[in-house]
């Protein structure tokens, strides 16, 4: 046997690789290197994985205090004292598993392997008793296909070799079960000529494991040769560079295959690889000093400028920079900012790191981010308590640097507003009392304005010049207000101040005809984004409508929400107006000069919609609304109202009368008698009652009242 001199060897390792593997968590180092089987390296022994872990991390440590190297006495078990060599400390390069040693290493070391070491050795010990080996040399020949072809690997036939009387599993083909099979007759033979030369230490396999014991006894003979041999060759200084390792050995020495001893096993040499890279920011220190730069506190004091998070509604609510509020779920937050990080300081005792770590995460679980209880909208910001995130922020022309009142922008500004109504003075101060309105009380609401004209009749430059004076965040304009508006998902109208209705559908304003009527007059508003929970804000919302078409709106004689007015076309087509006018809605001055004027006028505190004179156009539209049941009992009142008294009509008659009405004005309605009549009684016409004559079911007319109510003959 042959037999180092030196009972040591030195281990080398990357240095920024050692540091990185000792700052990793118990975690972090199992993911980044996973506990491997027991292919090549032998069995996978240790049980305690914690346990593990601590030997590592203190191992790199002393590599690090070491300057990355380490001396290693090795020596054979008490068991075998012929057989394989071990390190004598818990732990070293040789005890590592072998993506963690590959990390260390890469660079730094050869890895040079018997290749099927054992099968090879036990090749050659029946060879030399004359055994049989056909299948056992096919296995050693033909190993990667054999095993391919079972779907087995090689620690499956390895624990074949190491177990008395193996038998092999129920889907291996016949070249595997003869190996096993030759393999068991050829161990009991082997077994008589070795077994007193070991101590027995195995009950459970005695046969395998003194032929192991004579296997790993030529394998660390062929190793040692190798080692001293190569000592003699290089002429170490020192201590070696080797890792002695199972079935082969590291050395930092590249070596030629061919000089080594092939005459039981070939060599070769195996790449050290690993797929782990050291993060680019990470900065080992080992003096454990903590610096502040591009610290979390740094980036928290920055961040909480314009984001917090709201408890009550399990949201976080950020502001742009110009102004604009947005609500976001946890998801995301994350996803809106998981690229930012800073640089962690890790503190270890006697040394520390910094890593980098994602910010969001972080701040998300600090208990001191910023918070508040819940949402609310105060334009008055000091009605608003401090813990609550008020939604309300200052109108863009209260931002805008001060000036005089130019007249001249005013006159501009008032012909345009005059344009738009149709050059009628009275519904041009109803639009100008609207819009001064909003700036002298914001908290108030308002009345809803239709403006109607063809395409290019100068509505939206309106809508610029309002977008202006509010701002972008709080201006929202769209044409699909079922959704944005009226939606399950409305949290656009969170911020939004006014809410320009674009191109709407008469039939889409039917069909959320009572929500726009909320909307208008009611002070609370129900929001919901997706994701998150729906929640209640103060609504201060102005709506304006603006479309082409001729009948957008639902209106009735009594509506007190909707003011409709017939734009003029004559700006349609005059270029050089429109020209000329956007030029000046981006001047602020311009801008400023309007504001100044709309809050020089002597604006009612609210609206009574009623009392406004209404245009023709919209006389028009209200007459076309109107229920074809009054528009028949108008018609009726008048027949039948000289008589200034009350009558008493059978119902089917009445009936009668409606069909005539609806068949002579060529109306569509499919109403039955008793469908018209419950609607009659329904409509609460002062001046029409329900009766019974003689059993039969009449309805009673009072012409005086209902004369009243039409404005005939001389109530007019």
């Amino acid at each position: 046997m042959y037999k180092m001199t030196s009972p040591l060897y030195t281990e080398v390792v990357n240095p920024r690789h050692t540091e990185y593997m000792s700052t990793l968590s118990y975690d972090d180092f199992f993911k980044l290197f996973p506990a491997e089987d027991n292919e090549d390296n032998g069995e996978w022994s240790v049980k305690d994985k914690k346990q593990y872990y601590k030997l590592v991390i203190d191992y790199t440590k002393l590599l690090i205090k070491n300057n990355f190297r380490n001396e290693i006495n090795y020596k054979a078990s008490d068991k075998n004292p012929n057989g394989r060599i071990y390190s004598s400390c818990p732990m070293s390069l040789q005890r590592l598993h072998k993506s963690a040693r590959a990390f260390l290493t890469k660079g730094l070391y050869h890895d040079y392997d018997m290749c099927n070491c054992h099968f090879n050795i036990f090749n050659h010990l029946c060879c030399e008793e004359g055994l049989s080996t056909y299948w056992i040399k096919k296995y050693i020949n033909n190993r990667s296909q054999i095993l391919d072809d079972n779907n087995a690997t090689k620690s499956h036939i390895l624990a074949k070799l190491n177990t008395d009387n193996a038998r092999a599993k129920g889907d291996w083909n016949k070249p595997l079960r003869l190996l096993i099979q030759e393999c068991n007759i050829n161990k009991k033979v082997l077994y008589k000529k070795f077994v007193t030369e070991f101590t027995q230490t195995n009950d459970k396999n005695p046969i395998s494991s003194i032929i192991n014991k004579k296997m790993c006894t030529i394998e660390n003979d062929i190793l040692q040769k190798v080692l001293g041999g190569l000592g003699a060759e290089y002429e170490w200084e020192g201590y070696p560079s080797v890792v002695p390792c199972f079935d082969g050995f590291m050395t930092d020495k590249e070596i030629a295959i061919s000089s080594l001893p092939a005459d039981i096993c070939n060599w070769t040499e195996k790449p050290i690889e690993s797929s782990v890279t050291v993060p680019e920011d990470f900065t080992f220190v080992p003096d454990a000093v903590v610096v502040n730069e591009n610290s979390y506190e740094d980036m928290k004091v920055k961040f909480e400028k314009t984001h917090a998070k709201v408890i009550n509604k399990s949201i976080y609510v950020m502001i742009t920079h110009d102004g604009e509020i947005i609500f976001k779920t946890k998801t995301e937050m994350i996803v809106s900012y998981e690229h930012m990080s800073f640089k962690k300081y890790v503190d270890k005792g006697d040394y520390g790191f910094y890593q980098k770590q994602g910010f969001i995460l972080e701040w998300m679980q600090d208990d001191t981010i910023a918070t508040y209880d819940d949402i609310g909208c105060y334009p008055n910001i000091d009605e608003c308590p401090p813990n609550i995130f008020n939604t309300w922020s200052q109108f863009a022309v209260e931002k805008m640097i001060p000036c005089e009142m130019n007249n001249e922008y005013v006159d501009v500004f008032l012909k345009h507003i005059s344009v738009l109504c149709d050059n009628d003075t009275a519904q041009q101060n109803i639009i100008l009392l609207y819009l001064s309105h909003m700036f002298k009380y914001p908290t108030e609401k308002s009345f809803t304005p239709v403006l109607i004209s063809q395409e290019g009749g100068g509505k939206g430059t309106l809508m610029k010049i309002i977008c202006r004076l509010i701002g972008e965040n709080k201006y929202l304009e769209t044409c699909d207000p079922l959704e944005y508006v009226f939606g399950r998902f409305n949290d656009t109208m969170t911020d939004a101040f006014v809410v320009n209705i674009n191109e709407c559908r008469k039939k889409d304003m039917i069909d959320v005809l009572e929500k726009l009527k909320g909307l208008v007059t009611d002070p609370t508003l129900w929001v919901q984004g997706k994701g998150t929970k729906k929640y209640k804000i103060k609504s201060f919302h102005r709506i304006i409508v603006t479309t082409n078409n001729e009948d957008p709106v639902p209106t009735k004689y009594n509506d007190r929400r909707n003011h409709i007015i017939r734009s003029s076309d004559e700006l349609i087509g005059n270029y050089e107006y429109f020209k000329h006018i956007n030029e000046l809605i981006i001047n602020d001055d311009f801008i400023y000069s309007i504001y100044l004027y709309l809050m020089s006028l002597d604006t009612p505190k609210t609206f009574n919609v009623n009392s406004f004179p209404k245009s023709q156009y919209h006389q028009d539209i209200q007459e076309a609304s109107r229920d074809y049941t009054d528009l028949w009992l108008e018609s009726y009142v008048i027949k039948n109202g000289q008589l200034n008294d009350t009558k008493q009509v059978p119902s089917s008659t009445v009936f009668d009368s409606y069909k005539e009405f609806i068949h002579e004005n060529q109306l569509k309605c499919d109403r039955s008698c008793v469908s018209f009549m419950k609607h009659l009684m329904c409509m609460r016409i002062n001046g029409i009652t329900k009766t019974k004559t003689h059993g039969n079911r009449c309805t009673e007319f009072n012409f005086e009242l209902l004369n009243k109510k039409y404005m005939i003959g001389c109530q007019i």
